[in-house]
């Protein structure tokens, strides 16, 4: 890894890759280019792929909302931010008058127009997509996506300004042990893991209330249990 940063300095792949096994400063994002390569690559057989490794994510996801606003009534403006082949969008549809999916990775896109649950795909990285959405969302959700990001104070503040009053914001992260006292961690997995008291802090930063943070079991990973934290919080009705 190090000899390809060396023949190719500037490599997006490699220089994510050799920071995340310590060669060099991590990043406090993937670079997207890395990310949208990865997901291309992976596309055709990523469902299968994440049945095989229990992937519990989308449902623990469904069941958080079905807890916040109740039985599905198909009235809500949903989006799927980071949405790959629809895994989420799939459980999300019965809530939503309109679901929006957006992704980096064409191939994952294509993957998720032939599960036929979103209105409309964009290709897009999540953040300059939601930064242009001015309170278009009753729902946003980011399934196993925020795990390509670091800092998620600036996410979390484009989330909010993409929600109407009283909407929500759900995603899932990777949990990142806090006796280090770390807001987040590249991972050697190439993905970042995040604290408690990080989603904490930055929710209450960009000011949402009702938050709700609870370690769950995301899927396996060389036969043992990934950790994670579901995440939820509301716009307030007056803000």
């Amino acid at each position: 890894m190090r000899r390809w940063s060396e023949l190719d300095p500037e490599h997006p792949g490699a220089r994510h890759r050799l920071a995340a096994l310590g060669g060099l400063p991590a990043p406090d994002r993937a670079p997207d280019e890395y990310v949208e390569t990865l997901f291309d690559a992976v596309a055709r057989e990523f469902d299968p792929h994440l049945a095989g490794l229990r992937y519990r994510a989308p449902e623990l996801v469904a069941d958080r909302l079905a807890q916040l606003v109740g039985e599905p009534g198909g009235s809500l403006a949903v989006v799927d931010v980071g949405c790959g082949t629809g895994l989420a969008g799939a459980l999300l549809r019965p809530w939503a008058s309109t679901l929006v999916g957006c992704d980096l990775s064409l191939g994952m896109l294509r993957r998720a127009q032939r599960r036929g649950c979103y209105d409309v795909l964009h290709k897009a990285e999540l953040g300059t997509f939601l930064a242009a959405q001015h309170t278009a969302y009753d729902v946003v959700v980011s399934v196993d996506t925020l795990c390509y990001l670091g800092d998620l104070t600036e996410i979390t503040t484009a989330a909010r300004g993409a929600l109407r009053p009283g909407g929500w914001l759900l995603a899932t992260v990777e949990e990142l042990d806090g006796t280090r006292g770390e807001p987040w961690r590249l991972t050697t997995s190439g993905r970042y893991a995040h604290a408690e008291g990080h989603l904490r802090d930055i929710t209450a930063a960009a000011g949402l209330v009702d938050v709700r943070v609870g370690r769950v079991h995301l899927r396996l990973e060389a036969g043992l249990p990934v950790e994670g934290l579901l995440w939820s919080a509301r716009r307030p009705l007056d803000g």
